[in-house]
């Protein structure tokens, strides 16, 4: 029996992630719609990761990410609004012995459902760090069945069973996503483990701690109202437009505080990254955990084909036993093993 030691280094690492980041950019946006107050909303939410050069450390637990960015993108938004009926004079005044004066009714507007599409692709981001163990697991697949070693190294897999896999560790962390996108999302992840049906030695990262910050986008409303006000009034040439809106900013306004919009709007953005859908806890969860579950940071099969030849023999396989890890910061990963 010989013991065999394999050292990966941080810039190592950094190189091995950006395969990761390339994966999580590949995932399909998030779609669906639904109903706020006087809002009826569908929207599009995809994650697009940009690293800062050489995110990941070594520290004596583990593997340190540092301030990875994700920016919302694609994030679009298309807003429903049903504004009621503006009207102005109706009163009537009384003045004894002279009796009832009614003034007109006039309409300004009437009751109008406005729908204002909203781009905000590449304009919020989250900022992730996180620390990580890295951890050792066998993948026996059944799909191997009696195969010899010999025999599963040569057949490739043409099985789903990873894919189960990986939809099961989806829609368990967040059943709230249509099985469609559950299947989506783990067909990206799948080519990454998917190969030959022999017995492999897979190294994942597996979440100590992580935290997600989200950027306030309170600072939307102001923005979004004044789409709304340009909407109204689309029909107007531009500048007319421009001097319709200062003369009916009063009017916009009495609608706005008529139905929250400021509030409202506020509301549901934060209820759409927070509350309603659980964005930032989603995206904490698939970034912090998930995604470690389907990608390796390294794999090899057992037995480990040790010596190959292309004239068509067979390879000779070594058995491997005994496999751990040790951190040796904040120089390397060491990963060691016997082989039989």
């Amino acid at each position: 029996m010989s013991n065999v030691n394999i050292a990966v280094n941080a810039k190592t690492l950094n190189k091995i992630f950006a395969d990761l980041e390339s994966k999580i950019n590949s995932v399909p946006p998030l779609t669906a719609s639904g109903n706020l107050g006087p809002f009826g909303a569908s929207f599009s939410i995809g994650f697009q990761v940009s690293s800062a050069a050489n995110p990941i450390s070594l520290t004596s637990s583990g593997v340190k990410i540092d301030n990875l960015e994700i920016t919302y993108d694609p994030l679009k938004l298309d807003l429903t609004v049903t504004i009621p009926e503006i009207d102005i004079g109706g009163e009537c005044i009384c003045v004894p012995i002279l009796g009832c004066a009614c003034l007109p009714k006039i309409e300004i507007f009437p009751q109008t459902t406005v729908t204002v599409p909203i781009d905000l692709s590449g304009i919020f981001a989250a900022s992730f760090s996180g620390e990580f163990t890295v951890t050792a697991a066998k993948q026996v697949l059944a799909a191997k069945g009696s195969l010899t070693p010999h025999q599963a190294n040569l057949t490739t897999d043409t099985s789903d069973e990873i894919l189960h896999n990986f939809e099961n560790i989806i829609s368990s962390a967040i059943p709230l996503l249509p099985s469609s996108l559950v299947k989506d999302i783990a067909n990206v992840f799948v080519p990454s483990v998917k190969s030959n049906l022999a017995d492999k030695w897979i190294f994942h990262l597996k979440d100590v701690f992580s935290n997600l910050q989200l950027i306030d986008i309170g600072d939307t409303t102001i923005n979004i109202l004044d789409k709304i006000t340009d909407a109204l009034l689309s029909f107007l040439p531009s500048a007319i437009r421009t001097i319709a809106k200062a003369i009916l900013q009063p009017v916009i306004d009495a609608i706005g505080a008529a139905l929250d919009i400021g509030n409202d709007i506020l509301n549901f953005l934060e209820n759409l990254f927070q509350s309603s859908l659980g964005i930032g806890n989603m995206l904490e969860t698939f970034l912090g955990n998930i995604i470690f579950q389907m990608w390796p940071l390294f794999l090899f099969a057992d037995p480990f084909p040790m010596i190959q030849d292309n004239s068509g023999l067979i390879a000779v396989l070594v058995p491997v036993e005994n496999v751990a890890v040790a951190i040796n910061a904040p120089q390397e990963i060491v990963i060691s093993a016997n082989i039989l």
